[in-house]
């Protein structure tokens, strides 16, 4: 197999290249940059950069973090020839890892992050930046010992779906339960 390599700064960068097999079968998923996977992906990097340069710029260094179990989960909408509504937020759940302080001075993590999720929805799907509920459930190495804060979850407005509530659940959270009615 042909292969290629070179020094770049400190780094030793090996490529292999080589013809496929006529005979040999390669399958490929493609996701789209619409698709939640790449969207969740996109949003965990975009988190893992805006949480280094604030540490970077206020410590002078990246402290440990990791954003990379973010999930999205598609709320709902009711469409109809000509009009739709959205009836359900779109859930962001964003799980990973951060210290919460350095030297005794606190960082404003979920500020950070909820701040970088609406920024990332109005880029990507301004459609539905007014209809998110971001879910928080962030640890740190001192909080897991024993520590440990709830999840915490913030609407993009207090009633859930573009200032009117959502339909289906009394608290507007779009999720029917046992004992709620419509009306």
């Amino acid at each position: 197999m042909p292969r290629t390599s070179t020094i770049i700064g400190n780094s030793h960068l090996v490529i292999d290249t080589a013809m496929a097999r006529p005979d040999a079968t390669t399958i490929v998923e493609r996701k789209g940059l619409g698709h939640p996977d790449t969207l969740a992906d996109h949003l965990a990097e975009r988190l893992s950069r805006a949480y280094s340069h604030h540490t970077v710029a206020r410590f002078g260094a990246v402290l440990h973090h990791n954003f990379d179990k973010l999930a999205l989960l598609g709320g709902a909408s009711e469409v109809r020839y000509g009009a739709g509504e959205m009836t359900a937020p779109v859930r962001v759940l964003v799980n990973g890892r951060a210290a919460p302080m350095c030297g005794g001075e606190t960082i404003p993590v979920e500020e950070i992050v909820e701040a970088e999720v609406r920024a990332f929805f109005a880029e990507r799907l301004p459609e539905v930046s007014d209809h998110l509920d971001i879910v928080f459930n962030i640890t740190s190495n001192s909080l897991a010992r024993g520590h440990m804060r709830p999840s915490r979850s913030v609407r993009s407005d207090r009633r859930g779906c573009g200032g009117r509530p959502c339909r289906g659940r009394r608290d507007g959270s779009g999720t029917p339960r046992a004992g709620d009615r419509e009306g």
